[in-house]
C-alpha cells in the first residue's frame, strides 16, 4: 500500500486486484416491489448490498435497497402496494457512479451527501461492479493502525421488545438512522435484510395478513 494517506488513494490503488470482483445485481424498473424485496433479502449486508435498477435498454437508472423498501413499507404497508407498485416508482434515481481513479475521500463524501453507501463502477466488459461499505471493510483488514476499539466513539445500542410491532421497529430504525436493532437483554438483532425476508415469506404463505406493520417482532427470525 502507498505511503499516501488512505483517503488520498484511488479505488484502483486500494483494490488493485479485486476492484471489479463484485458484479452488480440488476432488476428491471418495471418489476413489482415484492420482487425487489425478495432480491434484497438475499443481497443486503453483502458486498453487493443494493440492487441496480435498469431501463429497457439495460442502462442503470436508479438503485433500490433496504432504505427505499422499508421507507415505502411504512408509508404503504399493504399487500396491494407490494404487488401493484413498480420498482421504478420507489427507486433512488441518482445513480452513484465512480471510476477507478476516484479517490476514497471523494467516494466517502458522495456517500455522506446521498446517505447511500453504495456506488457502481463501469467494467471493461460493459457491465458494472458494486462498490459498497462492506467492500470498504477490506481496507481495514489490510492496514496497520494504532487505533484501538476502546478509543472509537461509542454508539448507543438501540433495542426493541419481543412484543413490539414491525411498524415500531422500522420507525426506530429510521429515527436512529440504523439498519440493525438489538433485542433487549440479548445479543440477537433484527436488520433490514431480515425484515424483508419476513415480508417475502408472509407474501407467499400468509395470505390473510394485510398490514405488515402489525406483525409482532416475535414472528421474525432474529440474527
Amino acid at each position: 500500500m502507498s505511503n499516501k494517506s488512505i483517503s488520498e488513494l484511488t479505488l484502483n490503488e486500494l483494490f488493485p486486484q479485486t476492484l471489479t470482483d463484485s458484479p452488480c445485481v440488476y432488476i428491471d424498473k418495471g418489476k413489482e416491489v415484492w420482487v425487489a424485496a425478495e432480491m434484497c433479502a438475499q443481497y443486503l449486508e453483502s458486498t453487493v448490498d443494493s440492487i441496480v435498477v435498469v431501463d429497457d435498454d439495460g442502462l442503470p437508472v436508479g438503485i433500490v435497497g433496504g432504505y427505499d423498501l422499508l421507507d415505502n413499507l411504512r408509508k404503504n404497508p399493504t399487500r396491494d402496494f407490494q404487488y401493484k407498485t413498480k420498482v421504478g416508482e420507489i427507486m433512488f434515481k441518482d445513480v452513484p457512479e465512480v471510476e477507478k481513479e476516484t479517490k476514497l475521500k471523494d467516494l466517502i463524501k458522495q456517500w455522506q451527501n446521498t446517505r447511500r453507501a453504495f456506488a457502481i463502477l463501469g467494467t471493461e466488459s460493459e457491465g458494472y461492479s458494486a462498490i459498497s461499505a462492506r467492500k470498504m471493510l477490506d481496507i481495514g483488514m489490510r492496514c496497520k493502525t494504532d487505533i484501538s476499539v476502546s478509543s472509537m466513539p461509542k454508539k448507543k445500542t438501540i433495542t426493541f421488545q419481543p412484543d413490539d410491532t414491525l411498524g415500531k421497529i422500522i420507525n426506530l430504525m429510521f429515527e436512529h438512522k440504523t439498519r440493525k436493532i438489538v433485542l433487549e437483554n440479548s445479543n440477537q438483532f433484527i436488520s433490514d435484510r431480515l425484515i424483508l425476508d419476513e415480508i417475502s415469506r408472509v407474501l407467499k404463505f400468509q395470505k390473510d395478513v394485510e398490514s405488515f406493520l402489525d406483525i409482532p417482532a416475535s414472528h421474525l427470525k432474529f440474527g
